[in-house]
């Protein structure tokens, strides 16, 4: 797995094809599935929040044109999730995505758009400033796991991991 560390310079450019799921259409009352969103784009990095985007009113299409600039350390990917900004909350999901830093070029400003889940897609402009390495796994290839087997762990005399229970007695009444 890659790691990234670093400046990633991000601008949510635009979205497309958003539709609520159906569990946000739970309390609507037409049949429409064009239903207009509010809209918002909240942005993390390996679950650390980085920012949210203005809310846009009314719009499947919705167009915010934002930039945010973050530093980058042990970073192994960007998530991006639409909610529709309810009147109460908590806000309703509309769809996510996740990419991760060894999908994108470094030094180069990445235009992308990326197709979201379930629906929809997101115009994205990122450009990373930094270095990636590689992850060095902890179970390195040379050393090899051996299983052995254990020669008294299920002899007849042993309970077999049994608990031993203490009875107590109070008033002539035994208890466990």
């Amino acid at each position: 797995m890659t790691i990234f560390n670093g400046i990633a310079l991000i601008k949510v450019i635009e979205a497309r094809d958003l539709r609520l799921t159906e569990w946000s259409k739970r309390f609507t009352t037409t049949s429409k599935d064009t239903t207009l969103l509010d809209v918002y784009v909240k942005i993390d990095c390996d679950e650390q929040h980085i920012g949210e985007t203005v809310t846009r009113s009314k719009t499947c299409m919705p167009v915010w044109n934002e930039d945010y600039e973050t530093e980058v350390r042990n970073g192994h990917e960007l998530e991006f999730t639409v909610f529709h900004d309810c009147s109460l909350p908590p806000d309703d999901f509309v769809a996510n995505c996740r990419i991760q830093f060894e999908d994108l070029k470094i030094g180069t400003k990445n235009d992308i758009w990326i197709d979201l889940e379930p629906h929809g897609q997101l115009h994205l402009l990122i450009e990373l400033k930094g270095s990636v390495n590689e992850e060095v796994s902890r179970n390195n290839a040379k050393e090899k796991r051996v299983f052995q087997e254990r020669t008294d762990a299920f002899s007849s005399r042993q309970r077999r991991g049994a608990m031993r229970r203490r009875i107590h007695e109070v008033s002539n009444c035994f208890f466990v």
